[in-house]
C-alpha cells in the first residue's frame, strides 16, 4: 500500500528548508496546496488547476516552462511527475533542467496508485481536480545521474536531487 506523502511531511519540509537558501529563486511545479513552498522567500508556483491559485496556470501536458534558461536556483517537483505520461514527464524533466541553475528536488511514488482515493474524496483539498490522477509509474532507473535520498521518504517513494554542474 502506498503511504501518503504527508506521512513524511515534517522530514520532507526540513529537507527542503536545509537545501534551499533564503535567496534562492524557487519554482514549485505542480504546487497543489503549496505545502512545500509556502514558507520559502522567493517561490513561484505553477499548477494546471486554477482552483489552487498558482502564480502560473499551465498544463504541462500541453506546454513547457515559459521561463528563461537557468532562471531558477531550485525546482521542486514533489509528487508531480507521475501525473504526466512517462514520455511527457521525460520531456518536462529535460525542460526543468534547462531552467534550473542549481538543483531539482523530486519525489514520486514507486508503487502504482491512480490517486482516485484522494481526488474523489469530498472535503480533500484536491477533490475534483482532473489533473490529480496518476498517469505513469517511475523507478529509480528513470533517474540516472540523480542522487537518491533515502533518509527522508519511506521505500514506497523515490526521492532524488539532480544538480546542474
Amino acid at each position: 500500500m502506498l503511504m501518503p506523502i504527508r506521512h513524511n511531511m515534517k522530514k520532507l519540509l526540513d529537507f527542503i528548508n536545509q537545501n534551499v537558501s533564503k535567496t534562492d529563486n524557487v519554482l514549485d511545479v505542480g504546487c497543489g496546496d503549496k505545502q512545500y513552498s509556502k514558507d520559502l522567500a522567493h517561490a513561484i508556483t505553477i499548477d494546471a488547476w486554477p482552483k489552487v491559485q498558482p502564480d502560473y496556470v499551465i498544463d504541462l501536458n500541453d506546454k513547457l516552462f515559459p521561463f528563461a534558461d537557468w532562471e531558477f536556483d531550485v525546482v521542486l517537483m514533489i509528487d508531480f511527475i507521475e501525473h504526466l505520461s512517462k514520455s511527457r514527464g521525460q520531456l518536462v524533466l529535460k525542460d526543468a533542467k534547462r531552467i534550473c541553475s542549481g538543483k531539482i528536488i523530486l519525489v514520486t511514488p514507486l508503487i502504482w496508485d491512480d490517486n482516485s482515493k484522494n481526488t474523489d474524496k469530498p472535503g480533500h483539498w484536491c477533490f475534483g481536480n482532473p489533473f490529480n490522477y496518476h498517469s505513469s509509474i517511475w523507478s529509480a532507473k528513470d533517474f540516472i545521474g540523480w542522487e537518491r535520498i533515502r533518509s527522508v521518504m519511506n521505500n514506497t517513494y523515490y526521492m532524488g536531487i539532480w544538480t546542474n554542474e
